[in-house]
């Protein structure tokens, strides 16, 4: 079990969703945001920050469907906390 690798896309996921809601829909500042997202967790999860690319890696054959499970549970827990601390905070 790769705690690690599911610590980071939760991680990765909830900054990823929350710099989407605090910049509004910028590309601009989305796209820096989810390059440093990667740059910064890439090597610990593989960077997949998205169950569609989760699941795209098992019909790859790089990642098992028992792990699967794991990384869609850290991606949506990670999107519905930023969710919850955007409109915790915002205005």
């Amino acid at each position: 079990m790769k705690v690690d690798a599911y610590i980071g896309e939760y991680l990765g996921t909830l900054a990823l969703v929350l710099s989407i809601l605090v910049f509004n829909g910028n590309a601009l500042y989305i796209t820096a945001a989810f390059g440093a997202i990667i740059y910064t967790l890439g090597k610990l999860s593989g960077g997949h920050i998205n169950p569609a690319v989760s699941a795209a890696m098992v019909l790859k054959g790089q990642l098992g469907w028992n792990q699967l499970a794991f990384y869609v549970f850290a991606q949506v827990s990670g999107a519905l906390t930023s969710v919850y601390l955007y409109k915790l905070y915002a205005k």
